[in-house]
């Protein structure tokens, strides 16, 4: 697989784990990501959406969303399940990145959703209400 020729099918991406370890590990954290999963930035985006429709009494906009989130994590699994555990037979190992170029990215995956959820005060104040509203 070419990361310059344009991808169609996900059928293509047959076999990137075996090229591109790190390459395709960032993309299983950005759609971990996407999807929604609680340690990833996406949760909280997520969460904010379904807590101000839950509070402006839009339950069955909350609810139509909470579906789609499901049926597109599903989604997400399955392209997941052909990067790693599909073998692509016909593809050759390719070292057209670079690997300093790509540690690069992964560490700036990794720092992103820490900085994010550590130094932002949005996610501070969600707490403080969560925390405020419990006593």
């Amino acid at each position: 697989m070419h990361l310059t020729k344009k991808t169609t099918h996900l059928i293509s991406f047959k076999g990137l784990s075996f090229n591109y370890p790190t390459l395709s590990l960032i993309l299983v954290i950005a759609l971990f990501s996407i999807s929604g999963l609680p340690p990833m930035g996406g949760f909280f985006v997520k969460f904010e959406i379904f807590y101000s429709l839950i509070n402006s009494s839009q339950y069955f906009i909350a609810y139509v969303l909470f579906i789609l989130t499901v049926f597109s994590f599903f989604y997400y699994l399955r392209l997941i399940k052909i990067i790693y555990f599909e073998e692509n037979k016909t593809i050759k190992k390719n070292k057209n990145l670079n690997d300093i170029k790509l540690r690069l990215i992964s560490i700036l995956i990794f720092v992103l959703p820490l900085y994010i959820l550590l130094f932002q005060e949005p996610f501070f104040y969600s707490l403080k209400q969560i925390i405020i509203s419990s006593f």
